[in-house]
C-alpha cells in the first residue's frame, strides 16, 4: 500500500490506541498524529475518520494534563461529528463529554 493509504493510517491510530493501553504515552502521541495527519491527507473533509482521530488525540492529551490542546482537538471532533449526523450522534456526545470533562476553562464549549 502507498504511505499515505487510509488503511495505514487505520493501523497507526490502533497500534496508537494499544501504545496508550500500554501506557507508551509519547509513542501513542506520536502514531496518533502520523494517523490525523495521514487522514487529512487522503479523506475528504467531515469524514467520520477525522473526528475519531481528533477524539482519540484530544482524550490522550488530556490524559497528558495538555487540556488546551486536548480540547482544541475534542472540539473538532464533536464539530465534525455534528455536521455529518447531527449533535444527538453517539460520537458527537461523547467528544462534548470528553470536552466537558477538561479543567475548567479549557473545556468549555464556548470557544
Amino acid at each position: 500500500l502507498p504511505a499515505g493509504h487510509p488503511d495505514i493510517a487505520m493501523c497507526r491510530f490502533e497500534l496508537a490506541g494499544l501504545r496508550a493501553e500500554q501506557g507508551q504515552l509519547d509513542d501513542a502521541e506520536r502514531l496518533h498524529r502520523s494517523a490525523l495527519d495521514a487522514r487529512e491527507a487522503s479523506l475528504p473533509p467531515g469524514h467520520p475518520d477525522l473526528a475519531r482521530s481528533h477524539r482519540a488525540l484530544g482524550e490522550l492529551l488530556a490524559r497528558r494534563g495538555e487540556a488546551r490542546e486536548a480540547a482544541a482537538h475534542l472540539r473538532m471532533a464533536a464539530d465534525l461529528v455534528a455536521r455529518t449526523f447531527g449533535p444527538d450522534h453517539p460520537e458527537a456526545i461523547s467528544a462534548r463529554r470528553a470536552l466537558e470533562a477538561l479543567p475548567a476553562g479549557d473545556g468549555d464549549s464556548g470557544g
